[in-house]
């Protein structure tokens, strides 16, 4: 309710203002005007065209991935700290190299049968900053990871 003040507000200051400048004319201008705003409102919203579902928009269901830009934010946390990095940019890297050596070399990440060929396609240099078994952390002062480390990581997963 508060969002109708200013209009009502402004619209009672233009007939005043209306009625004060032309008189009789003005003030009937004015409230003739006041008057088919919200009837021209209401007349638009009668014959919009409806908007079409969510699901028919063409937009793709929400899978559980981030946006690009959301990806590329959480990314430039990374190099501030290593809790920083592994907070969530390690946690997006991990979908994805999980993705990717499925995919591609149907190795699962997370499999401890699969750890020794994870980290032979990954990189033994590389291993360390995915590996799931490492616990997370808490460590604000060490530096975080280096973006071009991670453009590395990246451009070997999508060797695979």
């Amino acid at each position: 309710m508060r969002w109708l003040v200013l209009p009502v507000l402004a619209s009672a200051f233009g007939v005043i203002a209306a009625t004060v400048l032309a008189g009789r004319p003005g003030l009937l201008i004015s409230l003739s005007l006041v008057a088919g705003v919200p009837l021209f409102v209401v007349f638009a919203e009668l014959f919009r065209a409806p908007h079409p579902p969510a699901a028919a928009s063409g937009q793709p269901a929400d899978d559980g991935w981030q946006t690009f830009h959301d990806i590329a934010a959480e990314l430039g946390w990374a190099k501030v700290s290593r809790r920083h990095f592994d907070r969530t940019p390690r946690r997006i890297l991990q979908r994805v190299a999980a993705a990717a050596l499925d995919d591609r070399a149907g190795i699962d990440f997370y499999s401890a049968r699969d750890r020794d060929r994870a980290i032979a396609l990954i990189g033994p240099e590389l291993w360390p900053l995915l590996d799931p078994q490492r616990p997370a952390s808490s460590d604000s002062d060490t530096r975080g990871v280096d973006p071009r480390t991670i453009d590395r990581l990246l451009t070997r997963l999508e060797s695979l």
